[in-house]
């Protein structure tokens, strides 16, 4: 999954910082049914998470280095 971000100034202006974060997750299935639905919304939610603290640690360093 790729996602793309962008940081702008409240008063508009230039963006301070924008980017495209991209991950990826995995998941086993199964035989089961129920199980491999709870597998890719375990899977969706791994990678929300991971996609969320690199858009942030990216946003954090270019805040820091202004």
């Amino acid at each position: 999954v790729s996602a793309s971000y962008s940081l702008t100034p409240y008063a508009g202006g230039a963006a301070v910082v924008s980017g495209v974060a991209t991950s990826s997750a995995v998941y086993d299935m199964t035989a089961q049914r129920f199980a491999n639905l709870r597998a890719a919304r375990d899977a969706e939610i791994r990678l929300a998470k991971s996609l969320a603290d690199e858009m942030e640690l990216r946003i954090a360093a270019a805040l820091a280095n202004r």
